[in-house]
């Protein structure tokens, strides 16, 4: 597989629509989720939802992928049904550039790093969109791309099975020890 070592800055690629600012007095128990960091990184459980108007650009939907940019930076593919985009949290529009969604995820997780060197603030550090829409990216063909991202899936489900595997026997050698006295 030959690489035209083409590169293209994520600003190039797509949109980044930063999400709502919702007020702790938005938050209640009906409507649709309001989806914050914590949301997507699993560190939190305590949903709040939202019933009222709001932008459609901050509704997110199965499929969409989105960048938190602040307090931790991450790149995660939404697919839990229809909710509200909250603050510090791009959601990218591929609006620019025709890019395979799986090889753009891999494509930004490999530059989270260098984006780490960038962030800014002293409690909760942040890169600004200047830098972020800047930071390059590989840029190869379609075709390309697509085989790239299908190695990267094949070689993620693979670690996936070998870590259960490993959790199974794991499991058996607990369950031998046990048997044995």
């Amino acid at each position: 597989m030959k690489s035209n070592k083409q590169v293209i800055t994520l600003g190039d690629v797509a949109s980044y629509i930063n999400g709502y600012a919702f007020k702790p007095d938005d938050r209640g128990t009906e409507g649709l989720p309001i989806i914050r960091i914590q949301d997507l990184t699993g560190s939190a459980n305590d949903l709040g939802y939202y019933n009222g108007e709001y932008p459609k650009k901050i509704e997110i939907n199965n499929g969409d992928i989105l960048i938190s940019w602040s307090g931790s930076l991450g790149i995660y593919t939404w697919n839990n049904g229809k909710a509200l985009l909250n603050q510090h949290i791009f959601k990218v529009e591929f609006d620019k550039v025709n890019i395979e969604k799986s090889y753009f995820v891999y494509a930004v997780q490999k530059k989270l790093e260098e984006m780490k060197t960038k962030t800014h603030g002293a409690t909760m550090k942040h890169i600004v969109k200047k830098d972020f829409e800047s930071t390059l990216i590989p840029f190869p063909s379609l075709k390309e791309q697509k085989e790239i991202a299908t190695k990267l899936d094949n070689i993620r489900a693979t670690i996936a099975q070998r870590k259960e595997e490993l959790k199974l026997l794991d499991d058996l050698i607990k369950a031998r020890f046990v048997e044995m006295f």
